[in-house]
């Protein structure tokens, strides 16, 4: 069944509202990439494939280890979808995940709707499809399971670079290792413009630098200052 135009726009304000009260940013975007990631472009069948269909709503999905933690987010997911039932699971974790992004302010993405559900348990897909936390060989592993979904290395790198979105978590990521610990970094953007500079040439001049400010593996904090040139923006 396609989703329902109208449903989609009307919880696209109610996800809106919802990130609002709970800041659920991080978790929605990681169950919209969740149901997705397990797509094998090598299988034609469906649902064999996986991709978002909506299979990670069920118990025997949602107790995969790469899922710990997810089914806090389809607690806060299932109000709306109680809501609007003409859209679809497999809809609606992706509009989640976007409308996120979105709103955390990365880019509005444009969305296609019309994903259609699998119907029971016995279609999710098997545990080991999407990456572990701590394989011998790190970039073999991501390119074992990326390549699979069709995707490159600069994609891979994008893609993992979300995890910059949210926290690392022991009891979701199954991981918890010393060098983890301590995921929150501050980035503070000063621009300064010398005093009489023109208005034209004060954009070019602007005397600007990063401070990362983070909590090492023995809780002390050190202050990095970066260049400009550094960080890609001088």
């Amino acid at each position: 069944m396609a989703s329902d135009a109208a449903q989609v726009k009307a919880a696209r304000e109610d996800i809106r509202e919802l990130l609002r009260t709970t800041h659920s940013h991080p978790i929605l975007v990681r169950l919209g990439w969740h149901d997705a990631g397990t797509y094998d472009k090598n299988i034609e069948e469906w649902p064999q494939r996986g991709g978002a269909n909506g299979s990670l709503r069920f118990d025997v999905e949602l107790k995969h280890g790469a899922n710990a933690g997810l089914i806090n987010a389809l607690k806060l997911i299932q109000p709306i979808k109680d809501k609007y039932p003409s859209i679809t699971y497999a809809d609606l974790f992706q509009l989640a995940s976007a409308t996120a992004i979105e709103e955390a302010g990365g880019p509005k993405i444009p969305m296609k709707y019309g994903r259609v559900d699998v119907t029971g348990p016995e279609q999710c897909p098997p545990e080991g499809k999407l990456p572990d936390a701590g394989p011998s060989s790190p970039a073999d592993h991501l390119r074992e399971v990326f390549y699979r979904m069709g995707l490159n290395d600069k994609e891979i790198v994008a893609l993992s670079g979300a995890h910059t979105l949210g926290r690392s978590r022991p009891e979701r990521s199954g991981w918890g290792k010393p060098e983890t610990k301590y995921t929150v970094c501050s980035y503070l953007l000063y621009v300064r413009c010398k005093a009489g500079t023109p208005a034209r040439k004060s954009v070019l001049s602007m005397n600007c630098s990063i401070r990362c400010l983070y909590q090492g593996l023995h809780s002390t904090t050190t202050t990095k200052t970066f260049s400009p040139k550094q960080v890609g923006i001088g």
